[in-house]
């Protein structure tokens, strides 16, 4: 399960993927996931997919790749906002946990950028908001759906 291309997850939220364009910090990468035992499946694109419950750990092995052991505060990190909603649940998150953090528009698509000081503090916050969102979302899909007539073929 731990690093054969046709490996299959395990049940749960998919967290997200990653493929890094240096193939010897991809190798690291991968090398990183199978020494913690975070469960990941190459799809046939060469990219990682993990699951949510494995986010935090992940956002840092990769940190850790591209920046060093050492957390840097002129280096800033950054997460899509998609809605209102998303804004919303991560400025509330931010502020509660006291992590200084800006919005800002690039291109039309809005951010939320906070120091690399604060990079694992972020990663679990992402980790849960990420997961509440999905279940908020999946909701509103589900429950939006017309009801079919079990009556009915």
């Amino acid at each position: 399960m731990f690093g054969c291309a046709d490996s299959e997850l395990p049940a749960g939220k998919l967290g997200g993927g990653f493929k890094l364009t240096d193939s010897e910090k991809h190798k690291e990468a991968i090398t990183a996931l199978e020494e913690r035992e975070i469960p990941y499946e190459l799809d046939e694109r060469g990219m990682a997919l993990y699951m949510l419950r494995n986010q935090a750990d992940v956002h840092g092995i990769l940190r850790k790749i591209h920046y060093g052991e050492e957390l840097k505060g002129n280096v800033w990190e950054s997460a899509v906002l998609v809605d209102e909603l998303t804004r919303e649940k991560y400025e509330d998150a931010f502020s509660h946990a006291e992590i200084p953090y800006s919005i800002s528009e690039h291109e039309g698509v809005t951010l939320i950028e906070w120091s690399q000081i604060y990079g694992p503090r972020v990663d679990v916050i992402r980790q849960k908001l990420d997961g509440e969102i999905m279940d908020i979302v999946f909701e509103k899909a589900t429950n939006n759906q017309p009801q079919r007539d079990a009556s009915r073929p």
